[in-house]
């Protein structure tokens, strides 16, 4: 038989450089886009974007192909990102979404605590100015930095049918498991149902 063709997934990564960043933390992320960048085969393609107020990105517009000039390029470019800025989370992922190829299958990475200083600054809003663009695009939310709002980013999760999980400790381990989670399939909006006589029941809603 005869297998389906399986299509190459280009990916956006979202790191947030805004002032609520430290210098641990965006060394954390910077790790973070290497083991994914790492991680894209033949075929795939990628966007950096570096995301306060507003974004910048490797490359400029569009994306590049994963090839192993393009990814040191990559990594060298945001090491010369500085810290400072509003962060606007809807923004980021928008500009993100602009990125990516519609006729192509794609994931935006969103590396960032979840606290939103400019534009939208909720889960709610954010989904509501974000959710469109997002349509048909795997969304991963993971979050890091020196505290994070983990209200905000497991609400824009379930909105927009993302995922939530924090960096943790961010060792090499950590990292490669990330990378490898993040190649998986994502079961949306899941729901179980009990039997009667069953209350009280925590969580309420079932994460992504």
């Amino acid at each position: 038989v005869a297998q389906p063709d399986v299509q190459p997934r280009d990916r956006a990564i979202v790191v947030d450089t805004s002032h609520s960043q430290s210098q641990a933390t965006f060394a954390a992320q910077r790790a973070t886009v290497a083991a994914l960048l790492a991680r894209l085969g033949p075929g795939q393609r990628f966007v950096v974007l570096a995301c306060n107020a507003a974004c910048e990105s490797y490359p400029q517009g569009g994306l590049s192909e994963a090839s192993g000039a393009r990814v040191a390029a990559a990594w060298r470019w945001l090491g010369r990102r500085e810290l400072g800025g509003a962060s606007d989370i809807a923004d980021a992922l928008v500009t993100a979404a602009r990125h990516l190829d519609a006729r192509r299958a794609g994931q935006i990475v969103y590396l960032g605590d979840g606290v939103p200083t400019a534009g939208a600054l909720s889960a709610e809003t954010i989904a509501a100015r974000s959710a469109a663009p997002l349509t048909d695009i795997d969304v991963r939310l993971v979050g890091v930095g020196v505290s994070l709002d983990e209200v905000v980013l497991r609400g824009l999760a379930h909105a927009v049918g993302a995922t939530y999980q924090p960096l943790g400790d961010g060792t090499a381990a950590r990292l490669r498991q990330l990378a490898l989670q993040l190649d998986k399939p994502v079961i949306a909006a899941a729901e179980l149902e009990l039997p009667v006589g069953f209350k009280d029941i925590h969580p309420q809603r079932l994460p992504n």
